[in-house]
């Protein structure tokens, strides 16, 4: 981005920032003792007068609130908010080329620091090629924590027992196929042939037994935690010389970072409001996180089964390869008698269950929280 800054005689410099970018920094320690070191700063620079500048070398002159006319005594008049110099002899301080004026932190602020950010993988700049040598810490944003999966299912109940009887109940139409049975009835053992009870009904219902043991499901947990991973990464870097000379009372003059620069801003512990119209663009970044993301145990509830099966009619129970007629499943009530009466029916369990998971099974609780957060206050 652009940024325009004023140096001495409303000189107008702009310059082209750009922008490149783990251990956890103490940092967030150390700013708050440097925040006092901010204020005293701003202190001692508020107390400068225009009058200083008559110290500049050159002929007999007075100072004032722009350029002095020169003089080797001390000016005579004084303003607030530059420094006074240069007559025939000579010129008084300046904020050299390379660097620029900006406000003091305010009270409880660090800086001015530089910033640099980019994507992970070292592509930041070290502190100590730059004019900023001493790394305040490294921070992060843009976390991308993932998508948790708690899933828990049961598969189907095993080790069902059928232990009794199903019982064939014969009717004469299929509107007497009701729960209870008014006809002729026949019970068989899972395996057991014999021959029918009775030629003379058309339908037939069948009801298998009732598990002796409705078996248990084995339970199936997919769980997936995904590790958060920060999208931007930013370097803070502090320790550049700073001067009040050739700037404007409440000013020092800071050198720029270089192009690798996004922005010179102020800093300090926590996430803050910035405090004025200068310092305005914030960055709020972090230091680690910590993910206390998981997922309850998987444990399946007590299995619901039936012995289910099915009747088929057949021609013959000493008939290794009988014809087989018609089946009737277990809970059907079906017309039997196809192709004339057939003389047996064998019955066969198949027994089937299922469970549901337990309540509180596959949740997942906690979440991924971010910490040592700072704010930086940037000029636009």
């Amino acid at each position: 981005m652009q940024s325009r800054f004023w140096l001495m005689g409303s000189v107008t410099l702009s310059v082209t920032l750009g922008c490149t970018g783990p251990d956890r920094p103490e940092f967030v320690e150390d700013l708050q003792n440097s925040a006092s070191s901010a204020t005293s700063q701003a202190s001692n620079a508020s107390t400068m007068s225009g009058s200083d500048g008559g110290d500049a070398a050159g002929g007999t002159g007075n100072g004032g609130t722009g350029p002095g006319s020169g003089g080797t005594g001390p000016g005579s008049g004084g303003g607030t908010t530059s420094v006074g110099g240069g007559g025939a002899g000579g010129d008084g301080p300046v904020c050299d080329i390379g660097s620029l004026c900006v406000p003091d932190p305010p009270a409880g602020w660090t800086g001015p620091v530089a910033l640099f950010e980019g994507p992970l993988a070292g592509s930041l700049p070290p502190c100590n090629l730059t004019p900023y040598g001493t790394q305040l810490g490294d921070y992060f944003a843009e976390l991308d924590a993932g998508d948790v999966v708690c899933e828990c299912s049961c598969d189907g109940a095993t080790g069902i027992v059928c232990s009794g009887d199903a019982t064939l109940c014969y009717k004469g139409s299929q509107g007497d196929c009701i729960q209870v049975c008014t006809g002729t009835t026949q019970s068989l053992a899972d395996g057991e042939c014999a021959a029918t009870a009775t030629q003379g009904a058309s339908y037939v219902s069948v009801r298998s037994p009732i598990p002796s043991d409705m078996g248990a499901c084995e339970e199936s947990f997919d769980e997936d935690i995904p590790t958060p991973v920060w999208g931007l990464e930013a370097r803070v870097c502090n320790g550049s010389a700073t001067t009040p000379a050739g700037c404007d009372v409440g000013q020092q003059c800071v050198p720029l970072p270089g192009d690798s620069l996004d922005t010179l801003c102020i800093v300090r512990p926590g996430e803050e409001t910035c405090p004025d119209e200068v310092w305005t663009v914030p960055h709020v970044r972090h230091a680690t996180f910590e993910d206390s993301r998981e997922c309850s145990g998987c444990a399946c509830g007590t299995a619901t089964s039936m012995c289910g099966g099915r009747a088929d009619f057949i021609s013959s129970c000493s008939d290794p390869l009988p014809l087989l007629y018609v089946d009737i499943a277990a809970g059907q009530c079906d017309p039997y008698r196809i192709n004339g009466n057939p003389p047996s029916v064998q019955y066969g369990v198949q027994p089937s269950g299922s469970c549901d998971p337990e309540p509180g099974s596959g949740e997942q609780s906690g979440a991924v929280t971010v910490d040592g957060t700072i704010t930086l206050c940037c000029m636009q």
